[in-house]
């Protein structure tokens, strides 16, 4: 079964008072602890529009998504809360680095330099369902590119 640590970005959908949703591309990472592997977490701004909605309403869905927000496989259930202590935090700001390199360290410098650095907390999202490895390789992946996560066999792909 495919987990979402080795996909780079997932689309959050939650939902405005209005009824209609928005849809938010989101780096991912998963923590080991995590055992049933259906957990995930991001940060974000403290302030931002997402959390202001999910205190409204923390059901959402997600999906797999490209670089530019552009869903790459069907939705799921989820469920979202905030986790506002510093260590947490640190933590996962930390497995972002080891995923997402420069981009992470570039995103960091910004928010220092602009002050909202301090605002950050983190997203924990569970979620209800896995993508299969063959889901992920023949809808949401590029076909010239091999993924990492899949195994050796040239013959399925």
């Amino acid at each position: 079964m495919e987990k979402l640590d080795k996909v780079k970005y997932i689309s959050l959908q939650t939902e405005k008072r209005d009824g209609g949703t928005v849809n938010t591309p989101l780096w991912c990472v998963t923590l080991a602890e995590d055992i049933d592997q259906k957990t995930v977490y991001t940060f974000t701004n403290k302030n931002s529009g997402k959390v202001k909605r999910i205190q409204i309403n923390s059901s959402a869905r997600i999906s797999i998504c490209s670089l530019t927000g552009r869903v790459q496989s069907e939705w799921v259930g989820a469920e979202v809360s905030t986790i506002v202590d510093l260590e947490s935090t640190r933590n996962i700001v930390s497995k972002m680095y080891r995923k997402y390199s420069w981009q992470m360290f570039f995103v960091d410098i910004l928010a220092r330099l602009s002050g909202r650095r301090s605002s950050w907390i983190v997203l924990k999202i569970t979620y209800w369902k896995f993508w299969s490895e063959a889901y992920v390789r023949n809808r949401c992946l590029p076909r010239h590119k091999k993924p990492s996560f899949l195994p050796n066999d040239e013959a399925n792909y």
